[in-house]
């Protein structure tokens, strides 16, 4: 998935923030429009990471996707207070 789909909701927003006078509503919709455009970045850096990742397993697109192997996105980065190795 890429933020695509995000960006497009945020294109709603600002149509919604154009139409409405009341400067609140069109304030609270702008907001919004910039959540769903930081949503998109981050997507899409999550992509671009996961490219970079499969790249460096030597994975291509043709086989598996290191999204698609289970347990792999887990041998990046530990969670907050969680050890590699117990």
């Amino acid at each position: 998935m890429t933020g695509d789909k995000f960006r497009a909701r945020a294109d709603e927003s600002i149509k919604a923030a154009h139409a409405v006078a009341d400067p609140v509503r069109k304030l609270a919709l702008m907001d919004v429009a910039q959540r769903w455009l930081r949503l998109a970045a981050q997507i899409d850096g999550e992509r671009r990471q996961r490219q970079r990742l499969d790249h460096s397993f030597g994975l291509t697109h043709e086989g598996p996707t290191s999204a698609e192997i289970p347990g792999l996105h887990r041998l990046s980065t530990p969670h907050r207070g969680q050890r590699f190795y117990s």
